[in-house]
């Protein structure tokens, strides 16, 4: 028997038997006298319990039942009641209990369900209705109905007031014809999404989804899923899943950033193919790989077809690279044309040979707007970069020199002349286009000298002077230029009695005689010489003035503003034209032009080295012979052998016991091993084998290519040797 109370809780369990059966304790408590019930219910003994138990179960329930007893337990009393139920209900004894009690069984279990009914309804307590329902269902409770109906009451009361997934599942699974289902199910679908939108689990996002397609704020889950996919294929970086995402998402704002990712694992194992390189620009329009991509393709093309415009395309965009002479022999085979032009990101036309020699030129794109017909070569004044080959047609100007017939005229980018090829010689001042008309030669017994009659145009070939005679010495440049409208001062040239000097004012200020004409030294300076100095003197547009000690002739601008000159001790000197400063003075026997971002200086010691723009050491050690670089490689000699380095200082190529820069085609080097000669590029791909021999005259110097019959080398002395033909 259980406990009543700390009142009894001996009592029970003692079982002290005086009482012969529980008859007395229902009799007390029909007079509701619960003292004498408990007093005799404790007096129950063993041999009774043995006889009548489920009579005892019963008393013992209705003990607990009774809301006066200061240890009443109507839970524990049903729960008494409910677990010998069928004991009590087939009991043989009741009629013996019960008689002359006027009470009935029927009424003796139906009070306890209605106290221990009434109890749990005012309670209200889920986890207490939840058991009590498990124990009138078992039991066969007579208001089993309107206690599962209080309790599906009370469950909806307490998902209004703090709802939980599980609950909200637990009452739908349980109710499904409840009135309260729609808004439960409200409920729930609020709670989903509220935990889809916090989740970091695609299943989680995916379910709500596939649960509540029409939700209003599905939008917002979908796109919540989405970026849980995003990071999670970014994180992993499995091609297969970002393609997958891809075509699932293609309008995410991040496709480039993913596109990019794609195309960085799967560029690297692309096959080389024009098929799949046409495929990867196809769907990684955007990424960075495209134009290497292009160019895979162009190169298809280029050797296939030979196409003198996808090839000037292809260079124009990428410059000089290991595929240049691969592309250039391509199209020498099928149309027998050779590219000349070098820097072409700074002309407007490119300039190209055919087989027979011939220079034509092109745009950009590869249109032909001069076909080949000009000659090959003629020299350029000091201050114009002397260099073998016609004139660049730069964008700066937009015309180029050119040679027909031995005679010189001007082209522009239209494909017109500017001049007729008619004249002797050809300069472009700042003041004009100088067309020499005729030169004779004087000589007397002390001196030579020569008189050039020449014609003054303007820039669109209107005549300015006609027959103008310059007399000079072989030591002075027969083009002065006295132009002022470059000047932003105000600038002036008065004539002097002579005809080669003029006297110089600025801003009314005198500056002398000058010397010769005024040299354009690049876009912000000019150089000139005045009658009876030994100054050089340097000008801005401004008009300030800087006169150094340097020889005119050996100056030549390093790079930006920085010039490299001699002094008149022939000491080598680097200044800086802004700083109006001396950067360097007799650091070095020789410094030459910065090229590819390196400058190359010929230190006291005799050997060489590269500097860079701050005028440090680009490269930790010296050589004891160089070239400049060149399309990002330079040829240098340690003392044993000749190879290339690139900008770092690494070499780049196989040793050679020779090997030396050709003049006219920029990026090609002729090389020399065991006595045989070859062509190699500046990335030691060999262009033309190494198997020529020299007569034994010696080994000299390549001054230029020029191309004839095929494919000439012109080595110094007139000696030719045949070296490639136009393939």
């Amino acid at each position: 028997m259980k406990q009543l109370s700390l009142l009894i809780i001996l009592s029970l369990s003692a079982q002290i038997a005086t009482a012969q059966n529980p008859r007395a304790v229902f009799k007390s408590l029909a007079e509701n006298d619960i003292a004498e019930s408990t007093e005799r219910f404790q007096k129950i003994n063993d041999k009774t319990t043995v006889k009548m138990p489920e009579m005892c179960y019963l008393a013992e329930a209705a003990l607990y039942n009774m809301s006066e007893q200061p240890g009443s337990n109507k839970i524990e009393g049903y729960k008494i009641l409910a677990k010998h139920i069928n004991e009590i209900r087939s009991s043989e004894n009741a009629d013996k209990v019960f008689h002359k009690l006027d009470i009935s069984l029927s009424d003796v279990i139906t009070n306890i369900e209605n106290e221990s009914c009434d109890y749990v309804i005012e309670q209200d307590n889920e986890e207490l209705y939840v058991s009590y329902v498990a124990l009138a269902q078992q039991a066969g409770h007579h208001r089993l109905s309107e206690i599962e109906q209080h309790l599906e009451r009370c469950r909806y009361n307490v998902i209004m007031e703090r709802a939980t997934i599980a609950r909200c599942n637990l009452f739908l699974e349980t109710y499904p014809q409840s009135a309260y289902y729609d808004k439960v199910a409200t409920v729930l679908m609020n709670l989903r999404y509220d935990e889809a939108m916090k989740s970091d689990i695609e299943g989680v996002v995916e379910t709500f989804i596939a649960t509540y397609p029409n939700h209003t704020n599905i939008d917002l889950v979908a796109n919540h899923l989405m970026e849980l996919r995003y990071k999670r294929i970014f994180n992993t970086k499995n091609l297969n899943d970002m393609k997958w995402f891809v075509e699932l998402y293609p309008n995410h704002s991040n496709m480039a950033e993913i596109k990019q990712t794609m195309a960085n694992i799967e560029y690297p194992t692309l096959e080389d193919s024009r098929e799949a390189l046409a495929q990867f620009i196809e769907y990684y329009p955007t990424t960075t790989q495209v134009a290497d991509a292009q160019n895979r393709i162009d190169i298809f093309d280029i050797l296939e077809s030979g196409d003198l415009g996808k090839f000037v395309r292809y260079y124009v965009r990428n410059g000089y690279n290991a595929n240049f002479y691969a592309l250039q022999c391509s199209v020498a085979q099928h149309n027998g044309y050779v590219i000349l032009s070098k820097d072409i990101d700074k002309l407007a036309l490119i300039r190209f040979a055919n087989s027979e020699g011939k220079v034509g030129y092109c745009d950009l794109e590869g249109n032909i707007i001069f076909e080949p017909q000009f000659d090959g070569t003629f020299d350029k004044y000091f201050y114009q970069k002397s260099t073998n080959g016609l004139e660049e047609c730069t964008t700066e100007r937009g015309m180029a020199i050119v040679s027909l017939n031995g005679k010189q005229g001007i082209i522009n980018t239209k494909g017109e002349y500017i001049l007729e090829p008619k004249y002797k010689q050809i300069a472009l001042w700042s003041s004009g286009i100088a067309a020499i008309k005729s030169i004779k030669y004087h000589t007397d017994d002390e001196w030579e000298w020569s008189e050039h009659i020449y014609t003054l145009y303007d820039y669109d070939g209107n005549l300015k002077l006609d027959n103008q005679k310059i007399e000079h010495g072989s030591d002075v440049t027969p083009y002065p230029d006295w132009e002022t409208s470059w000047f932003s001062c105000d600038a002036k040239f008065v004539d002097t009695a002579d005809n080669y000097t003029k006297t110089l004012y600025i801003d009314g200020k005198m500056y002398g005689n000058v010397m010769g004409g005024i040299y354009p030294f690049n876009d912000n300076y000019k150089l000139f010489s005045c009658v009876g100095s030994d100054k050089t003197h340097i000008i801005n547009k401004v008009g300030e003035v800087l006169a150094v000690n340097i020889i005119l002739q050996e100056t030549s601008c390093l790079f930006d503003n920085i010039i490299g000159t001699k002094s008149f001790s022939w000491k080598s000197m680097i200044i800086s034209l802004d700083a109006r400063k001396t950067l360097s003075y007799d650091e070095y026997q020789e410094v030459y032009d910065m090229s590819d971002d390196r400058m190359l200086v010929k230190n006291n010691d005799s050997t060489y080295t590269f500097l860079d723009k701050t005028l440090s050491p680009a490269i930790s050690h010296c050589f004891n012979k160089a070239h400049s670089f060149c399309n990002g490689s330079a040829a240098v000699y340690n003392g044993n052998f000749w190879y290339l380095i690139n900008k770092q200082g690494e070499q780049i190529s196989a040793n050679y016991e020779d090997l030396a820069p050709l003049m006219e085609y920029s990026g090609l080097y002729v090389v020399m091993n065991e006595g045989k000669y070859g062509i190699i590029d500046a990335f030691d791909n060999v262009v033309v084998e190494l198997k020529y021999e020299l007569p034994n005259n010696g080994w000299q110097l390549p001054i230029y290519l020029q191309s004839h019959n095929g494919g000439i080398v012109e080595w110094k002395g007139g000696i030719k040797t045949q070296l490639f033909n136009k393939e």
